[in-house]
């Protein structure tokens, strides 16, 4: 098995650096989608509850769920 040592001798700081440079944006595209995914759920349970209520009175998560609504 190799370790990290038998690597060092190939690796360069620019591959290094690419690396999580491409790490980085990756996760900052992933965290972007995520956010956007966050806010359109939250803007359907608000036009959900606005058709069912008929108002837009903030309801808690918890009970908003809960199946006597149903």
């Amino acid at each position: 098995m190799k370790t990290l040592d038998d690597y060092l001798k190939y690796i360069q700081t620019d591959d290094i650096l690419a690396a999580t440079e491409k790490a980085k944006q990756k996760s900052r595209t992933l965290l972007e989608d995520q956010g956007i995914a966050v806010i359109a759920l939250l803007f359907s349970d608000l036009l959900v509850d606005l058709i069912q209520q008929g108002t837009t009175e903030f309801v808690p998560m918890s009970q908003s769920r809960s199946p006597e609504k149903v």
